[in-house]
């Protein structure tokens, strides 16, 4: 086995492992959306934690399956302003309109 067979599959592992996170957040939002969650009475409130979670399961995409990880500065810098800004703004449209 060379070096070059390892190196691939500890990227491979660790694609793997992102995935398994990616999933997790699929169930995670799943859970928010639909069971109680202690301290969130609202239905706002499990809008607010579905859309963060969805945020951040778009920065892992784009981070580690996009590689935008691996580009230029710009671009990474680019890339998480827009993942911020649209979650703000989709985050505050759901509060002002209260969850509806």
């Amino acid at each position: 086995m060379t070096s070059t067979d390892t190196e691939v599959r500890a990227a491979d592992r660790r694609l793997i492992m992102w995935w398994i996170v990616l999933v997790a957040l699929i169930f995670g939002s799943v859970e928010a959306a639909t069971a109680a969650i202690p301290g969130v009475s609202s239905q706002t409130g499990r809008a607010v934690i579905v859309v963060v979670l969805a945020f951040i399961k778009i920065g892992i995409v784009a981070w580690k399956f996009m590689e935008i990880g691996h580009s230029a500065h710009w671009l990474r810098a680019a890339m998480g302003c827009w993942i911020s800004v649209v979650c703000a703004v989709i985050v505050a449209m759901c509060v002002a309109s209260g969850g509806a």
